[in-house]
């Protein structure tokens, strides 16, 4: 025959692996979920560091313009830091070279979505447009907050995609390729800040109060 406290040791026992199945279930709800939004996340992730990258570059060559009078290293002769004489060469690399003391690394120029790129090790030898995921705008400036100074290099104009020095007007038929984003993309203006954008808002970007942009694309 059972006592009573042997009983209340029985009561007390069940409670407890009632607790410990309630407490199991909860974490394997919280499991499934996390394993079901773990896609979704690794998704996203290219894009979130991608768009850190191009606020890292933002700063960077706002850092660099408190420096030069306000202007950006386009706009500003090789005598004196910049490189303004280099803008019809087409190479997008000795631009952001110019950036080394403020970017510290390139990695913070490669995209993590870009397949094809890997990122330099350093500003030396390893350091050219094939190492680079990010155009650049050559005329922007902080007089100018609304016109492009970076983003994906994967824009088509025309469906073509872009290489070299290229003039973006009014009439441009720009979009986004799928090499990066899959038919969107990362936009950085002169103000320093970042955007999101789909073709619609490329567009916008781009052909704004009819001003032609002069983009480089590595």
């Amino acid at each position: 025959m059972k006592t009573k406290s042997a009983q209340r040791a029985m009561a007390i026992t069940r409670i407890e692996v009632l607790v410990i199945l309630a407490v199991t279930s909860f974490l394997t709800v919280v499991l499934l979920v996390g394993l079901v939004a773990l896609p979704e996340a690794f998704r996203k992730a290219p894009r979130v560091n991608c768009l850190n990258n191009l606020g890292v570059m933002g700063k960077s060559f706002q850092l660099w313009a408190f420096d030069h009078n306000g202007k950006m290293p386009m706009a500003v002769s090789l005598t004196n830091g910049g490189t303004l004489e280099l803008v019809m060469s087409g190479q997008v690399s000795p631009h952001f070279r110019t950036l080394s003391n403020e970017l510290l690394y390139p990695r913070a120029l490669s995209c993590p979505a870009d397949n094809e790129r890997r990122s330099a090790t350093n500003w030396g030898p390893d350091f050219d447009d094939s190492k680079i995921s990010y155009c650049i705008g050559v005329d922007a400036d902080e007089t100018r907050p609304s016109m492009v100074l970076s983003g994906d290099r994967n824009v088509t104009q025309n469906g073509a995609t872009l290489r070299g020095l290229i003039s973006i007007g009014s009439n441009s038929a720009v979009g986004w390729s799928k090499a990066l984003h899959t038919e969107s993309g990362n936009i950085l203006l002169a103000d320093g800040s970042v955007h999101i954008t789909d073709p619609t808002r490329l567009r916008d970007i781009l052909v704004r109060n009819g001003v032609t942009n002069r983009l480089l694309f590595p």
